[in-house]
């Protein structure tokens, strides 16, 4: 796993790995609604629980489970020591995490107290 080669002493990438998705980053409620707020920051810890998050809404036709399954799979990796942007698919904020670079527009999911190769998206 990718987490477990950075866990034996190499330092994890700057900018970290990236989620596309359809959306900016994780909201606080389903983007399309009014007063919906980007989350620039999601901490979690050693075993990936979500220990920093505002209260969070789900619309009922997120049947998928989109948003939630995002957010662990991100969690399981960032828990691991890497943390890992969410950036929408198909901007430039994208193209930017594609080439390496930090985007400007995304939610970044770390590891409680990681500080090293760490910013949150603006």
């Amino acid at each position: 796993r990718l987490s477990e080669r950075f866990r034996r002493g190499r330092p994890p990438p700057d900018p970290p790995p990236s989620s596309l998705t359809d959306v900016a980053g994780i909201f606080d409620r389903p983007p399309g609604e009014d007063g919906a707020a980007l989350l620039r920051r999601i901490v979690v810890g050693p075993s990936g629980e979500v220990v920093d998050l505002p209260q969070m809404r789900t619309a009922a036709h997120d049947v998928t489970g989109g948003v939630a399954a995002k957010l662990s799979a991100a969690a399981r990796v960032a828990a691991g020591g890497v943390p890992v942007v969410i950036v929408e698919v198909g901007t430039v904020h994208a193209e930017a995490a594609l080439r390496g670079e930090w985007p400007e527009r995304c939610t970044v999911v770390t590891g409680r107290g990681e500080t090293r190769h760490t910013r949150a998206c603006a």
